[in-house]
């Protein structure tokens, strides 16, 4: 599988809501985790909605309204400190603008309140990968696995990140054996089981030019 095809990988802010399936555009080179757990579009912000948001208006600026709620959700923040989902939301909206120092200072803040959430934890995880803070997101996406055995989400998220940014086969392997035995196993496994192994042989064939 080429670098510039699209192949599933996972996401999902999601607090109050089931996380999403995603379809992940290569983004510099690399997949890109998106927290919104929807498909990415070309030249536009992709994702599922919060429940407190609204769709862009048609025929004006569609950033308005997400600039608007974005000040809302740091009022309410601001007036309860301890309100998480305000927190998410902000998080959320920063990462699918690209805006990932943004996305992390407030993933940070939801996690501070919740520390124990493993959709926050993967989620956060997702965003520090963007920052290319790699080994930290793996830590993150371990600790969401601890909180919950079942969070399939996390594992799924450790192959990426071992496999496709650090080349760290062992922990992929070790963390796609752990996916084999759920049942039912993610829908997207099966992709994600081919995007590897050929990455692996591009990387073996690569290594060996060298």
């Amino acid at each position: 599988m080429k670098k510039e095809q699209f192949f599933f990988l996972l996401g999902g802010f999601a607090f109050g809501i089931l996380v999403g399936f995603a379809v992940f555009k290569v983004y510099a080179d690399r997949p890109m985790l998106d927290p919104s757990g929807a498909q990415q579009v070309a030249n536009a912000p992709a994702g599922s909605r919060s429940p407190t948001q609204q769709a862009p208006q048609g025929g004006g600026d569609g950033g308005a309204p997400m600039v608007a709620e974005i000040n809302e959700l740091k009022r309410k923040l601001e007036a309860n400190p301890q309100d998480v989902a305000a927190a998410t939301d902000l998080a959320r909206m920063y990462f699918r603008v690209g805006m990932m120092e943004q996305s992390l200072e407030f993933s940070e803040i939801a996690l501070g309140i919740t520390p124990d959430d493993p959709n926050l934890l993967t989620d956060t995880g997702n965003v520090l990968r963007e920052l290319g803070r790699h080994v930290e997101a793996l830590e993150h996406f371990r600790a969401a696995n601890e909180a919950d055995p079942t969070h399939w989400q996390s594992i799924f998220n450790t192959v990426v990140v071992a496999a496709f940014d650090l080349q760290q086969f062992d922990l992929a392997d070790a963390a796609m054996a752990r996916l084999d035995g759920f049942d039912p196993p993610p829908a997207q496994l099966p992709q994600l089981k081919q995007a590897l192994e050929e990455f692996r042989v591009e990387h073996t064939a690569d290594a060996g030019t060298q």
